[in-house]
Formats: structure tokens, sequence, C-alpha cells
């Protein structure tokens, strides 16, 4: 547990670096930084419940930790290579266990809205494998995370929980036009109405102050 806590700081600025090239689009250095991140901090998703019980101080690296995997999957999401996808798959998992684990252990907002991105990281990827198989299975984590944000705006209605539901509203709509037929279109239109509605809400002036 010492060791994992020691590596919380390396583990920001390797992160922090990989976030710089990513900015100037040095895809070679960000692959380098973030991998490099990513090795020595995957021993920290074996942290337990009990151990952040513990030892509070578990959390950074945690915290961290997950933020390399949903990076490191994001640059190889977006290379567009199949070979990446599945690299990409798994990192986002990765970025998933640890979400899973601090909300479990921290149920804030902060974390809620961890989990249901990670949730959202997932249904991107097997989106974009662009088969059916793989526009269903991104469909059932888009609806986890459809579920997770509804259940937290009845506890917290804030803009930031609002606007995390018209993010998975779209991401439900677009894919549900990609999977065609009837049925999908009418879900697709059904969406498209969840999305005005609630921007229409988070633009109100008269539940602005609610929302902050």
């Amino acid at each position: 547990a010492r060791r994992l806590k020691g590596n919380a700081g390396l583990l920001r600025r390797l992160l922090d670096a990989g976030i710089h090239y990513a900015y100037v689009e040095d895809h070679e250095k960000v692959l380098q930084y973030l991998q490099e991140a990513a090795i020595l901090g995957v021993d920290t998703l074996s942290t337990s419940i009990s151990d952040l019980e513990a030892d509070p101080e578990l959390e950074e690296a945690l915290h961290v930790t997950g933020d390399i995997f949903r990076e490191l999957g994001t640059e190889l999401e977006d290379s567009g290579n199949t070979e990446n996808l599945e690299e990409a798959l798994n990192c986002y998992n990765k970025y998933l266990q640890a979400a899973n684990k601090l909300y479990s252990w921290d149920k804030s907002i902060e974390y809620a809205l961890m989990y249901a991105r990670a949730m959202g990281r997932m249904g991107d990827a097997y989106r974009k494998h662009g088969t059916k198989e793989g526009l269903q299975r991104g469909i059932v984590w888009y609806h986890n995370r459809e579920d997770l944000l509804k259940n937290l705006l009845v506890r917290h209605p804030s803009r930031k929980v609002r606007g995390a539901l018209v993010s998975v509203s779209r991401q439900l709509l677009r894919t549900y036009v990609e999977l065609g037929g009837e049925d999908n279109f009418a879900k697709a239109l059904a969406y498209a109405e969840v999305c005005i509605q609630q921007t229409e809400y988070l633009n109100d002036v008269n539940t602005a102050d609610s929302l902050c």
C-alpha cells in the first residue's frame, strides 16, 4: 500500500506529460508516456474497498490510474486502427474498474459521474467496431450509463448530471440510428426529444439556480 501511494505523484507527472503531447499532437510521445504510466499503475487496480477504508490516501493513486487508462484508451481509439480499438476497450475496462471501486467506496457525485463516463467509453469502443453486435453491446453500456445518471439526477439535480444525461441520450440516439430499422428509428426520435427537453431545462433561466 505504501508503494502504491508513493507512485501517485509519478503517475500524475506521466499522465500530465501524455496529455501535453496529445495537445500538441505528438502521438508517439503520448503513447510513450501513457503506456509507461499504465505499466506502473496497473497494480493499483488491485486496491480493494477495505484498503481504501483503511487508508484513504490510496484514493489518489487509484483515481490517477483510472485517468491514465481513460486517456490511453482515447488515444488508441482515436487512431482508427481496429487492433488499437481492442486495446482501447481493454484500457476502458480498467478505467471502469477504477471508477467502480471509487464509487463503491465513496458515493459522491464526482465518482458517480466518473463511473458513468467509464460506461460511456465502453459503449463508444463497442460502437466503433461498426458491427451489429458491437452496436448492440454499445447500447447496453449506454443504457447502464443512463440508468445511473437518472438515479443520480433525483439526488443531485445539477447541471453536470443533466449535461451528462444529454450526452448519453445523444449516444443512444446515434447508435439506434446506426442500427437501422423502424423500431430503432422510433427509439432514436425519443432520445432526440430527451436531448431537446434536457437542453431547454439547462437553458431555462428560471431553473438555473437549482442547477448550480
